[in-house]
């Protein structure tokens, strides 16, 4: 019977055989592996090479209303000091299409009950002055009634409630400009800029839309500079 000499052998596993990829199976690499080549190679995760974009920022903080004091930037301030409306309504129509007069008419609409509310309130709840007519009498001060105080209350609890849910309403429109450009944000960012300085934040997003010629849904972009010869 021949004896194998089994000193010539090497194990399979052996680092110094070559892989044969031929027969070896297909396996996938690791999610965490695909991730961390995605950040070192391509400065993105696999989410964002997935989709095909990169973020996009807004022009300028929002504290800075008049963005870097271009042209279009203090157009974008002008107009929405003036007419915040009319920037509200070309915002929607630059970027989803919408029809920007009816927009316009929504966001008309939602602060005049709101203030006229307001205002209501305000002339139940303070002492009307009257003068009198006789010699001496001076000015009279007319006290409301406890009806007329109770009125007012409740139209200052009513308009704070309609401002808290307008606010609400141009955040959710705010947070659909950030996920059809891929603008950096939260939702809960866009909720305390709206409630606490909402003209800073209609202008951050007039002055983003203008600067980079979204029409019709289209982010065009900064315009380039032309080169030189």
């Amino acid at each position: 019977m021949q004896h194998l000499d089994t000193s010539k052998l090497k194990p399979q596993d052996s680092l110094d055989d070559p892989l044969d990829l031929e027969h070896q199976p297909l396996v996938p690499p690791s999610k965490g592996g695909m991730q961390a080549f995605n950040e070192k190679h391509t400065g993105m995760n696999s989410m964002h090479q997935d989709d095909g974009l990169e973020y996009k920022t807004w022009r300028s903080p929002w504290y800075c209303c008049l963005g870097e004091c271009s042209l279009m930037d203090w157009l974008a301030c002008c107009t929405v000091a003036n007419v915040p409306c009319l920037a509200f309504g070309w915002n929607q129509m630059r970027a989803f299409q919408m029809t920007w007069w009816k927009e316009c008419a929504k966001y008309i609409a939602a602060t005049m009950v709101i203030t006229t509310m307001i205002h209501v309130a305000n002339s139940l709840i303070t002492p009307n002055i009257k003068t009198s007519d006789a010699p001496g009498g001076g000015r009279q001060a007319q006290m409301p009634s406890d009806d007329q105080k109770l009125a007012g209350v409740i139209l200052i609890l009513v308009a704070s409630v309609g401002g808290l849910l307008f606010a609400l309403w141009m955040a959710s429109r705010r947070g659909m400009l950030r996920s059809r450009f891929n603008i950096k944000g939260t939702q809960c960012s866009d909720r305390c800029l709206w409630l606490c300085c909402p003209s800073c934040a209609l202008c951050q997003e007039t002055r983003t839309l203008m600067h980079n010629r979204v029409e019709e849904g289209v982010w065009h972009g900064p315009p380039r500079m032309a080169e030189m010869p």
